[in-house]
């Protein structure tokens, strides 16, 4: 595993520091669909190349830009969404011209390193995070030779645009298995790689990371929400192939406020019933998510924290 000296690219971070209470969301991912070019072990998506995939349509639009600030960040992510690069263009220049002005971040694998470098030159608020996975090799099939030298080529005069992700993997999608596989150690070497980079950056200092290593990692991310292409609004970035209601936060013409509503009841659900049945099952989050949903009652926004956003 490599320390986080050998890092082939600095470990991503938003660029502001947002409050993750706060009631607009601060970021948002947009989420084209399950097809890849590649097909990791490890993937929370499933990605693989017969996997699914839908453009990014104006209704998308219009979802993501009712529920972003305006100095906000849309994140765009897959499977691999630089498969429709003039898709991507599309969007982000719809974005700006109804007065965006945040960051932009695509989720990427490094390969089509091409495609990367001409979003890269569109828009100067736009970042790409590379899979940590493919871009050491570790688990992965690396990433080409020939793509690297191209991204760290533009890297170098172009500093804090491509970034790699956290070396953490999540048992959902493909993962569970994955996970299973390797064995739980392997996991817990990962994340402690992921922390000891997030200390060294100072995201993270040393007593948090004690209180995470005492539980055993297992903790809810807490990401922020998608706006699906294929019409829905999805509580969970990394389970978002999965169709039990505990996600569901409506159509993507639903109204952005009770969108947020939704998804505020979606975080008190996390602190009060998945977090607690994960430590009564000495399980991951993801893993309770994955094998044990049913069992638990949903998150329903009620209709006077809806009607109070309204």
């Amino acid at each position: 595993m490599p320390e986080p000296k050998e890092w082939l690219f600095p470990a991503f971070t938003d660029h502001d520091q947002y409050d993750r209470g706060m009631e607009k969301l601060s970021d948002l991912h947009i989420y084209t669909g399950s097809k890849c070019n590649r097909e990791c072990d490890f993937c929370i998506v499933s990605g693989r190349p017969d996997g699914w995939y839908q453009p990014i349509t104006e209704e998308t639009i219009n979802a993501a830009f009712d529920l972003v600030p305006m100095d906000g960040t849309i994140k765009f992510y897959g499977g691999e969404p630089t498969i429709a690069p003039d898709n991507l263009l599309w969007a982000m220049r719809q974005l700006r011209e109804r007065g965006f002005r945040g960051w932009f971040t695509i989720f990427s694998n490094g390969v089509l390193a091409d495609r990367i470098l001409k979003l890269l030159e569109a828009d100067d608020r736009l970042d790409v995070v590379l899979n940590y996975s493919i871009l050491h090799g570790e688990d992965a099939e690396p990433i080409p030779p020939d793509s690297l030298v191209k991204l760290q080529a533009f890297a170098a005069t172009h500093p804090d645009r491509i970034y790699s992700s956290h070396a953490g993997v999540f048992p959902f999608g493909r993962g569970v298995n994955f996970v299973a596989e390797v064995g739980q150690a392997h996991i817990n070497d990962r994340m402690h790689t992921s922390m000891a980079k997030k200390m060294e950056i100072g995201e993270l200092d040393q007593t948090t990371v004690a209180k995470a290593e005492e539980r055993g990692f297992r903790l809810c991310p807490r990401c922020r929400p998608v706006v699906g292409t294929d019409g829905r609004h999805h509580a969970c970035p990394f389970a978002v192939e999965s169709k039990m209601p505990h996600f569901d936060m409506g159509s993507v013409t639903a109204p952005a406020d009770e969108v947020l509503a939704r998804f505020q009841h979606f975080l008190d659900w996390i602190n009060d019933v998945l977090e607690p049945e994960a430590e009564r099952r000495q399980l991951h989050p993801c893993l309770v998510c994955t094998h044990h949903l049913s069992t638990l009652p949903q998150p329903q926004a009620s209709e006077e924290k809806i009607n109070a956003m309204a």
